[in-house]
């Protein structure tokens, strides 16, 4: 049962991480890019500014999260078997 709860969690870190990466960041770059240029023209205050900013750097850290669970995950499947695994690169 350990190796099928590491499992899971490595499959739902690296889901997060890769949908994160795919749509939750483009979106806060995007938005911060905006606002930022805006700003410089001065249609967006600079509370705006910073709460893009803030969304950018929540959506980095959610990305860094995934990604620490997957490893963290990696590692403890690796322990529980007793080898080590190799992951395809299916998903670019």
């Amino acid at each position: 049962m350990l190796v099928g709860n590491a499992y899971e969690t490595l499959r739902g870190s690296y889901d997060e991480a890769r949908l994160t990466r795919a749509n939750v960041l483009p979106v806060a770059r995007e938005a911060w890019d905006s606002i930022r240029s805006g700003y410089g023209e001065g249609r967006y205050s600079l509370l705006e500014l910073l709460d893009a900013r803030a969304a950018l750097s929540e959506a980095s850290l959610k990305e860094i999260d995934a990604l620490v669970s997957f490893h963290s995950s990696l590692a403890s499947l690796e322990g529980l078997t007793g080898s080590a695994l190799v992951l395809s690169r299916r998903d670019k």
